[in-house]
């Protein structure tokens, strides 16, 4: 995992209350969001393209008219492949790779079409994983849902306010290194919209290594009518001369990556000549990060800058020299192994881009002191997104993962993740055709809280069951949320609704700091009762 080159700092914000329309979503509102967005040309890795563009609008339109679940799901492969090119390639050219994973992603498909009667309520991954990109880009882009993610967003506009506040000092020779820094790092603020895409499209690569045990359970159920007692049930191991490599893979996954000003230290006089200076640079830079703005005073520092003596400018010129540097996350890379033991699919998505994509299998970083990589040798913009979208997608399963604010790719993919609930097929039917309402989904801000709800109302499926959907979500997200820890920002309530057989039940979960709430019907919930677990 890769991190900005400044220390964080929380910004306190508080988010007004909103009422909007509780606007029903489905997959056609959210297609035809991303085509206005196109329209608009508010899709980044899309600009200068109008071929592909223009392949992509048509493969769109072709999903939205398609029948049937098979053609459903063949115009969806084709619209993945059309995304996945355009928006890796807007990320790193290097477009080796690209036809094996599509062979794989082909098969990738007819796999789930053979595995479509192992779940009652099966949710297909070709369509959810395109689902999880355009409800991603339509919740994140919504003006209502915007005060949720101004952490992610922040850290870009902090990132201008250290670009207008080091090129306002107007001293190249100080801060000439620093400032090159912050500007290199525009080709990955542009890219962040292709790594929305890119994580999106392949956070589920990996799942059908899951099914394998739910295979193997469907044939030991049919072989005793044959009088069959026992058979070998189909397993996997990786090569033992795959272990260096996976190893190099963990250890890689394990770190985080920090470039900033290099440590000095001061004697006594160096530091008297140039203590102001320091202090005052960094209260602007943290009145810039804490308060989104740049501060009034900035014109202060900026003379102090210019009446700089020769041997302060040396040395402050040596205190803004830049390096980068790694930092082993220990408890991160023990999570990332026993998420490959069992493996997660999410770790194995990330593992298998890993090896097959080229713009992943040769990322350069090279170093003999993981204290002090030369920046000339790494492609920080490039491996910072390819990084980020490898965490990402193996965070989605990690056992251990929890979140405290929506501010990165990884919790970003969890929460959409979670809540698309568009690609969930029924064959409740005797004819296994695809359902079109499993359950109603409608997302809005009311009361400082994001709501989310998910109405079951559809009489014609069978075996339905809101409260077990509603006990599935309390545990889940129980699992996900450091409540103690919550960003003051994160408020949400997930309600169930059950509307069968005339009559109307609600469920609701509510999540905010220090509150993890169950409710039935206006009801307070005891968790650890209604659960029969002592881990809420």
């Amino acid at each position: 995992m890769l991190r900005c080159f400044f220390r964080e700092h929380t910004k306190k914000f508080r988010i007004k209350a909103l009422s909007v329309d509780a606007m029903e979503l489905d997959e056609h509102v959210v297609m035809d969001y991303y085509l206005e967005l196109i329209r608009e040309e508010k899709i980044q890795f899309l600009k200068d393209k109008p071929k592909t563009t223009e392949n992509i609008i048509s493969a769109i339109k072709k999903l939205k008219s398609a029948d049937s679940l098979h053609e459903r799901i063949q115009c969806a492969r084709d619209l993945w492949k059309l995304l996945f090119e355009a928006a890796m390639e807007y990320i790193d050219p290097n477009k080796m790779g690209y036809d094996e994973l599509f062979k794989y992603f082909d098969e990738f498909v007819s796999f789930e079409e053979l595995i479509f009667a192992s779940d009652s309520f099966y949710r297909d991954h070709t369509l959810h994983s395109l689902w999880v990109y355009f409800l991603g880009e339509y919740i994140f882009r919504r003006d209502e849902f915007r005060p949720y993610f101004e952490n992610f967003y922040q850290s870009f506009q902090v990132r201008e306010h250290y670009k207008e506040i080091y090129t306002q000092l107007d001293s190249e020779e100080i801060f000439g290194e620093l400032l090159d820094t912050i500007e290199n790092m525009d080709p990955f603020v542009s890219s962040i919209g292709a790594a929305r895409c890119i994580t999106a499209l392949t956070h589920d690569l990996g799942y059908p290594l899951n099914k394998i045990r739910k295979i193997n359970q469907a044939i030991g159920k049919i072989l005793p009518y044959f009088s069959i007692s026992q058979f070998g049930e189909f397993h996997f191991q990786f090569e033992s001369s795959q272990q260096f490599y996976i190893e190099n893979f963990i250890e890689i996954m394990g770190y985080d990556v920090f470039v900033g000003p290099r440590e000095r230290d001061l004697g006594f006089h160096q530091y008297e000549l140039v203590k102001d200076i320091i202090a005052k640079t960094n209260e602007l830079t943290t009145i810039a990060h804490s308060e989104g703005r740049i501060p009034d005073f900035l014109s202060e520092v900026k003379e102090l800058v210019k009446e700089c003596s020769p041997e302060q400018v040396h040395i402050l010129r040596d205190l803004y020299q830049i390096s980068c540097w790694f930092r082993k996350n220990t408890a991160r890379m023990m999570r990332f192994s026993d998420d490959f033991e069992r493996y997660a699919h999410g770790i194995m998505s990330a593992f298998l881009m890993m090896k097959i994509v080229g713009a992943f299998t040769d990322m350069t970083i090279t170093y003999s002191n993981i204290s002090d990589i030369p920046m000339d040798i790494f492609d920080l913009p490039r491996t910072f997104a390819k990084m980020q979208i490898l965490t990402a997608i193996s965070n989605h399963t990690s056992r251990g993962y929890r979140m405290r604010e929506f501010n990165d790719l990884s919790s970003f993919l969890v929460l959409i993740d979670e809540i698309e609930e568009f690609s969930r097929i029924s064959r409740a039917n005797q004819f296994r055709q695809y359902v079109e309402e499993f359950c109603r989904t409608k997302i809005y801000v009311e009361d400082e809280f994001m709501v989310i709800e998910f109405i079951f109302d559809n009489e014609d499926i069978e075996s339905l069951d809101p409260e077990r959907a509603f006990k599935g979500r309390i545990r889940r997200f129980g699992q996900l949320f450091d409540i103690p820890n919550l960003d003051p920002a994160v408020k949400m309530k997930i309600a169930v609704i059950s509307e069968l057989k005339g009559e109307k039940t609600r469920f609701e979960l509510f999540i905010e700091r220090g509150r993890f709430e169950a409710r039935r019907n206006g009801e307070t919930i005891s968790i650890d009762t209604y659960l029969k677990t002592r881990e809420l």
